[in-house]
């Protein structure tokens, strides 16, 4: 693939990934805050869990249009730094480890969403923080990032 058609692929794989970022972002209500009571877990994913579920699995689809799109990304930036380049190697990085957190608070937001009605109190709450920050992490991320 030539520099120019790895750009455009990339450019494509960026903006597809961002749109269904944000469809998934709008999709879902806002889950409860973190410590919520297990009652209100309980609640938000019975209520919304079709919403909740097919946002979890948006968000898990992003992570391989992103990778495209930063890797697309990374190899620019090793192009301008030319020799001692490092700075696209801390933002390949960052980006792996970003994705790595939205795919696993996605997969985490799927299991609530099947089973966080039938989870015990303690393991819904934790569940829920735990993807919570997340994507906390992730959105933070890449709200800095853009």
């Amino acid at each position: 693939m030539t520099s120019r058609n790895a750009s455009i692929a990339g450019g494509i794989a960026g903006i597809v990934g961002w749109v269904v970022f944000f469809v998934a972002f709008v999709l879902a209500p806002t889950p409860p805050t973190l410590g919520a009571s297990a009652a209100d877990i309980a609640g938000y994913y019975t209520e919304n869990h079709h919403g909740t579920l097919i946002s979890a699995f948006l968000f898990a689809t992003t992570a391989p249009l992103f990778t495209i799109w930063a890797g697309v990304l990374a190899a620019r930036l090793r192009d301008a730094e030319r020799e001692g380049a490092w700075l696209y190697l801390a933002f390949l990085a960052g980006v792996i480890v970003t994705l790595a957190v939205d795919v696993s608070a996605s997969f985490i937001t799927m299991a609530l969403s099947g089973r966080g009605s039938t989870a015990g109190d303690a393991t819904a709450q934790t569940l829920s923080d735990i993807a919570n920050y997340g994507y906390i992490f992730t959105g933070f991320g890449s709200v800095a990032f853009v």
